[in-house]
């Protein structure tokens, strides 16, 4: 009796015919056809709107009171605040921090 050789892109029955051969989505089909639902809000975006608020008690808001801790952590020495303005502002003010840090 012969056995069937399941090689790695053969797929169960159940998969319908929006899947190739190999397993990969057939053009014009999605694994999520709905799609992400209208109005829906991105995690990137409810993040970026909660540091943007005042904390109670405080005249600044999130945004700003934490770029003031990374700007005071680099000035103290933190090499990885320094790393992070570094790569975030531009080699040129990460450079001239870290030598008026180191010296």
């Amino acid at each position: 009796m012969k056995t069937k050789d399941m090689s790695a892109h053969q797929l169960p029955a159940f998969t319908g015919n929006i899947r190739d051969e190999r397993g990969r989505f057939r053009q014009g089909c999605s694994g999520n056809p709905k799609g992400k639902p209208r109005g829906s809000i991105s995690l990137t975006a409810r993040i970026k709107a909660e540091l943007q608020k005042v904390p109670p008690g405080q005249r600044m808001s999130w945004e700003e009171l934490l770029a003031k801790l990374i700007v005071k952590k680099a000035i103290e020495g933190d090499p990885r605040m320094i790393d992070f303005l570094w790569r975030h502002l531009g080699s040129e003010f990460g450079r001239a921090l870290k030598e008026t840090i180191t010296e």
